[in-house]
């Protein structure tokens, strides 16, 4: 049994090193799409290190995002909005974090993408962390309705490169359950240019009870509302 234990032990861990490998790596795929998606506008990347005004180049903003309500009463997200100083406008960059997460695990790459020239929006999903209301698991009239607001705030930031008003020049990337409200808040919005979704699924219902076995170490997040 000890040896069982050791073994499932070992398997979760590698399993979580895997990830974050991944998820490094994909920081690279999402600075090269977002290259090919700004061709023409090479000079926004080059002009990030002009303002570097600390160490590490990178300013914090946080903020309390309404969104729209659910049974639990007013909703708002836990956000925060990475940028190099000044007001040069530069493409947007929203991360997704995973079911159970928050924004806290996109921190590290958020500096990198800034470093690359990038203004960078993290958040913590609704029902998750500091963020108000319940999970609705990617609802269209929640999650992907509050990615919504989260790209329409971006937009009235002065840093941010617009393509046209109250639309900013934004890609979206996240893993699982953020990866997969990159997929549909591409598919629902289209403001959004560039998408990187990473390890997400393509059934929920598979995801959540793989061959009818229910996972209820995510079931037993779920708050329903």
């Amino acid at each position: 049994m000890s040896t069982r234990i050791g073994n499932l032990l070992t398997t979760a861990s590698n399993a979580r090193q895997a990830t974050s490998v991944v998820w490094r790596r994909a920081t690279l795929v999402i600075v090269a799409l977002f290259a090919l998606v700004l061709a023409g506008c090479t000079s926004i990347g080059a002009s990030a290190s002009d303002d570097t005004s600390s160490d590490s180049g990178v300013n914090e903003t946080e903020l309390r995002l309404p969104v729209g309500p659910d049974s639990s009463g007013p909703v708002t997200l836990d956000v925060s909005v990475f940028a190099a100083p000044g007001d040069t406008p530069r493409p947007a960059i929203i991360l997704a974090h995973g079911f159970g997460g928050s924004k806290s695990d996109s921190q590290d790459q958020a500096h990198d993408l800034v470093q690359a020239g990038y203004v960078v929006a993290t958040y913590t999903a609704r029902g998750f962390g500091s963020s108000g209301g319940n999970i609705h698991l990617n609802d269209p009239r929640f999650e992907i309705a509050d990615a919504k607001v989260l790209i329409s705030h971006l937009a009235t930031r002065p840093d941010v490169l617009l393509d046209a008003p109250s639309d900013p020049r934004v890609g979206i990337a996240g893993s699982s359950y953020g990866g997969a409200l990159a997929l549909m808040t591409g598919a629902l919005d289209a403001r959004v240019d560039a998408l990187v979704p990473v390890i997400t699924w393509h059934d929920l219902s598979e995801a959540l009870v793989p061959s009818g076995v229910l996972k209820q170490r995510w079931t037993r997040r779920h708050r329903p509302g």
